[in-house]
């Protein structure tokens, strides 16, 4: 995923991200957030704060989500998604 946007709507469970880039070059700082939310709900039920990744780097992220999982993305993220 590059951009913000709905990974999988209704329940599941994140297990983690992968992080293939994250450019720290530009005028906006990498960040990513990870959010449980149906659509039209602002700004839903944070799942993992707002953190600022790293290149190359797989992330474990054990959280188990109701409504639908979310990812905001700012600045230039390249990452993977590993849920069921």
């Amino acid at each position: 995923m590059t951009a913000s946007g709905y990974v999988h709507i209704g329940p599941g469970y994140l297990a983690g991200v992968f992080v293939s880039t994250a450019s720290k070059d530009g005028p906006v700082k990498p960040s990513i957030t990870f959010r449980d939310m149906i659509d039209g709900e602002t700004p839903g039920d944070v799942l993992v704060g707002t953190f600022t990744p790293n290149d190359a780097t797989f992330y474990l992220v054990p959280i188990g989500f109701s409504k639908g999982l979310w990812i905001d993305i700012t600045g230039n993220v390249d990452c993977s998604l590993n849920y069921i």
